[in-house]
């Protein structure tokens, strides 16, 4: 590929504030499972062709790039799931890998503790990194050297640097508020529990599932069809309080943007009050009309109706 042709592509990552703490986030569906991207992330051979040349000793990691040496202490290593170490001067990376069906998977990239002044920059140059990453993974031809990308840079980045300075008035935006429903159900709070943790009893009243368990990192995939049409749903547990508390991601096949589901169960005597969250709609609003947030709060209707339906007249629920 001429590297006059070179450019970056339109999957833009979004920057975050947590209080006083900036970042930069990316997501990346990638073709590839997740056993082949944690090779493009973590071996130096690899490393060395979309990120830079790499050591690995110990609990450190040190890359040399264009822009100076990075890396420190690396934070976690799960592998195939998840990779945080120290960027530079307490910056933090991470990236999350997270299965999307057969052969797939969803990388999910932060930056967090960049400097505000160097957040357009930041997200620019992982844009790159990124793109360079899928290039690597899917074999397609590479710049013929990092030392000509670095010489036709400008040109390489100006759109992308564009669209990134234009976002960053964003970050003083407040986010949307989550979807928030509740509903007293007429069972103890042992029943209700069963009715979200049991893979039968969630087929009953919400969707197909193909397996379930309570337990941190537990993947599982759910299916809806409406109006003819098919949703698949990945998921991933991420939070579990016996009878009290689960939480698990949310995300829509082929789609950027990851929701997160909350469940809150409250005892009031021999009743229950449940309580769903739906955080992070706004991530995929971008995807049309299907995923308005107006959709949502329809379909979560329905879906605490039938929950009702069964709880009131399932006598098994109570065994």
């Amino acid at each position: 590929m001429p590297e006059k042709n070179f450019t970056l592509s339109h999957l833009d990552g979004t920057f975050f504030r947590k209080g006083n703490v900036f970042g930069v986030r990316f997501e990346r569906i990638l073709n590839h499972p997740t056993s082949v991207v944690w090779k493009a992330l973590t071996d130096p051979g690899a490393l060395a062709k979309w990120l830079a040349p790499v050591t690995i000793e110990g609990d450190t990691i040190t890359l040399q790039l264009t822009g100076g040496t990075m890396g420190g202490k690396i934070l976690n290593w799960k592998k195939n799931a998840l990779l945080e170490y120290v960027w530079y001067e307490g910056s933090i990376v991470r990236w999350e890998l997270l299965t999307e069906g057969e052969g797939r998977c969803r990388l999910v990239f932060t930056h967090s503790g960049v400097m505000a002044s160097q957040l357009e920059g930041a997200a620019t140059g992982w844009h790159y990194h990124l793109d360079m990453l899928r290039r690597v993974l899917n074999h397609d031809e590479l710049p013929a050297s990092p030392v000509a990308i670095v010489a036709i840079w400008e040109s390489i980045s100006r759109d992308a640097a564009a669209r990134y300075k234009a976002a960053l008035p964003l970050l003083d935006t407040p986010a949307p508020s989550s979807f928030v429903m509740e509903r007293v159900f007429d069972a103890p709070v042992d029943c209700v529990w069963k009715a979200l943790t049991v893979r039968d009893q969630i087929r009953d009243w919400f969707m197909s599932i193909d397996g379930f368990e309570p337990e941190e990192g537990y993947e599982f995939t759910l299916v809806a069809m409406n109006n003819g049409k098919r949703y698949v749903h990945f998921c991933r547990v991420t939070e579990v309080i016996d009878q009290r508390r689960l939480t698990y991601s949310f995300r829509f096949q082929n789609t950027n943007g990851i929701t997160f589901v909350t469940w809150e169960l409250f005892p009031e005597g021999e009743k229950t009050r449940l309580r769903l969250t739906h955080e992070g709609l706004e991530r995929i609003a971008h995807a049309g009309a299907d995923y308005a947030r107006q959709n949502f709060v329809e379909g979560w209707t329905y879906f605490f109706t039938k929950l009702t339906q069964i709880l009131s007249g399932a006598a098994y629920y109570r065994v």
